[in-house]
């Protein structure tokens, strides 16, 4: 089997589609094809494989899938280039859109083409801070996009109920003054009922007196 390098310029998903072929003509064994690529790998993309562990680096599952990721080949960055995607008058016709329709809904593993187009339409319809949580947790297929957003929108009904805003300050100022004259009229009030005992009982005392001194 004849193979070249892998080049910077390279078309990297027709490069392993050729390579993949050439293997099953070649019957190869599938536990074989990753160490058959990896010497053909250069620069930064072999930099990058070379960071997996010996496993990771032995399945060529892994191997392909850090190749295309490393090249901006993961199934989200193929929707959003054929969102980006512009018509070339000066092109051939066939080629541009068949190349749009293929590279990004029927090439590569992941979900079936319905999946994609479901998933792709939900992720750009989400708020902000949503999609961004989706997009720093890139589900595979439609039913881990459904539990990944579920798990979001039970975390943030949580926060949700168990956050609690703090009184204001000017409320709160208000409050402590209320409650320092409550408890200054408390003292005041203590103080006037104990001074009209005493002034009661003075009075009572000198009643008393008035009255033994008639007498005698």
């Amino acid at each position: 089997m004849f193979l070249t390098k892998l080049g910077p310029d390279a078309d990297v998903e027709a490069y392993l589609e050729l390579f993949e072929r050439a293997a099953a003509r070649e019957k190869l064994q599938r536990e074989e094809w990753a160490g058959i690529l990896a010497p053909f790998l250069a620069g930064n993309v072999q930099r990058a494989c070379r960071d997996l562990s010996a496993t990771d680096a032995a399945n060529f599952g892994t191997l392909k899938s850090s190749i295309l990721a490393y090249y901006g080949c993961s199934l989200p960055a193929r929707a959003q280039r054929f969102h980006a995607w512009n018509y070339e008058s000066s092109q051939p016709v066939r080629p541009q859109l068949a190349s749009l329709a293929r590279k990004w809904l029927t090439d590569g593993e992941g979900p079936n083409v319905v999946e994609r187009v479901v998933m792709d339409k939900c992720v750009h319809a989400l708020p902000n801070d949503t999609q961004r949580y989706a997009a720093q947790t890139s589900s595979t297929n439609l039913d881990g996009l459904i539990a990944l957003l579920e798990n979001h929108q039970v975390t943030m009904g949580l926060m949700r109920s168990t956050r609690t805003d703090p009184p204001r300050p000017a409320a709160r100022i208000i409050d402590q003054r209320r409650n320092g004259i409550s408890r200054e009229l408390a003292m005041w009030m203590s103080l006037a009922t104990a001074l009209r005992s005493d002034l009661q009982d003075e009075n009572d005392s000198k009643r008393l007196g008035s009255r033994g001194d008639s007498a005698t």
